[in-house]
């Protein structure tokens, strides 16, 4: 395939997590629930059957969800940047770095993209 590389535009792979916990909170459900859900969701399992057979592709019926906020499309590109420092990222939570470890995800830091006017 051709290389690719990720760009996440917010404060390290592990505001992530923090997103999808403030999204649980707002709508008063927790991860076990959301991972039960798509579980049980056959409307998921039947796209992800379609694009397995048109596309061989293997999509599982948790993903983004386990670990929660973990951005499974990420272990297809060389590498992701995130536009802030390390030092002013999110911390990722020990399931999620292990999780992206073990898909060989390399993360850098490379601090706010700003261009200069004109």
């Amino acid at each position: 395939g051709i290389p690719s590389v990720g760009l996440m535009t917010v404060a390290g792979p592990g505001a992530m997590y923090g997103a999808f916990s403030k999204l649980m909170e707002f709508c008063s459900t927790d991860a076990e629930r959301v991972r039960e859900d798509a579980r049980r969701f056959k409307p998921n399992h039947e796209a992800a059957q379609r694009l397995h057979v048109k596309y061989g592709l293997d999509i599982s019926t948790q993903e983004n969800v386990q670990p929660m906020g973990r951005l499974n499309v990420l272990k297809h590109s060389v590498a992701c940047m995130y536009t802030t420092c390390d030092e002013l990222a999110d911390p990722m939570p020990a399931e999620m770095a292990e999780a992206y470890r073990a898909d060989g995800v390399h993360f850098e830091g490379v601090g706010p993209l700003l261009d200069v006017p004109g």
